[in-house]
């Protein structure tokens, strides 16, 4: 017995795509906070000042689609998981002024 889904509606299209975006979105946020971290072990503050601006963006990007009511929780958990872990990772990044050079 096969089972049948129902038809895909534009709008359900539309969700799958901004879906699709938001965890693009979270996959670059993620690379640059891993390269924020990595720039900041190496004493490297200007790159990774810029890499975690760079992920702190694509994040902001990702969460705001979202938000978007349209997008039901099954669906969504997987991406929002995401979200989760590129958050956590900015929070465990040191802050430009937290970080002190050792002379």
């Amino acid at each position: 017995m096969t089972q049948h889904l129902p038809p895909r509606t534009p709008d359900d299209t539309v969700h799958q795509e901004q879906l699709e975006l938001a965890e693009s979105e979270l996959e670059v946020a993620l690379l640059f906070a891993n390269l924020s971290s990595a720039a900041y072990s190496l004493g490297r503050l200007h790159h990774a000042t810029d890499a975690r601006t760079k992920a702190e963006l694509a994040c902001t990007r990702a969460a705001a689609l979202l938000t978007i009511p349209e997008i039901d929780e099954p669906e969504a958990y997987c991406v929002k998981s995401m979200l989760h872990e590129v958050q956590g990772a900015l929070a465990r990044l040191p802050i430009a002024g937290e970080f002190h050079l050792q002379v």
